[in-house]
């Protein structure tokens, strides 16, 4: 069994969305998806895009990623949370993790902060809810720069020009 280290936070989110939605006697305020929409209308209100499509989870993962190399960014993986549910005998909807980046973004925002790193690559969640595929990812102006204290201007300007790619790359295969 591989185990990938950098993921297992994503990994135990979403066993735990699963784990208590089968602990939570009324299911219409519990569960993953009422988990997720309270996360996305509090504590991550301005940190987390999402927007809505109704193609697959497969499909919006290849068109993602098309979209993104034609502009440059470097793939640099994508992880099947699905296939790593079903290996601990759990049960979820399709759901990926589509990895990204681009040095033009990463080493400015890396220099003005090291902790940077932390951030980078970028990633792209794609999951599905109720036959519905919701596409997020973090706004880099908030998350990373916002968050990181990030003011060295060619920094800053990385972190505008990305968050208005993401928004493009993003709304143009939803």
């Amino acid at each position: 069994m591989k185990l990938f280290f950098p993921f297992a936070t994503a990994s135990a989110l979403s066993a735990s969305l699963v784990v208590g939605s089968l602990l939570s006697p009324l299911p219409i305020q519990s569960g993953p998806l009422y988990l997720a929409k309270k996360s996305l209308e509090g504590p991550l209100k301005n940190y987390v895009v999402t927007v809505d499509s109704f193609k697959s989870v497969d499909d919006v993962i290849d068109l993602l990623q098309k979209e993104f190399l034609k502009r440059g960014f470097i793939v640099k993986g994508i992880i099947n949370h699905q296939d790593i549910a079903k290996s601990q005998a759990i049960e979820i909807p399709p759901n990926k993790a589509l990895l990204v980046g681009s040095p033009s973004f990463e080493a400015p925002v890396i220099k003005a902060n090291p902790l940077g790193g932390l951030f980078v690559p970028l990633t792209v969640s794609v999951w599905q809810a109720n036959k519905i595929t919701r596409i997020s990812y973090w706004n880099p102006k908030t998350d990373i720069g916002s968050n990181l204290s990030i003011h060295e201007s060619d920094a800053v300007n990385a972190l505008d020009n990305m968050a208005l790619i993401f928004a493009s790359v993003v709304n143009s295969v939803r």
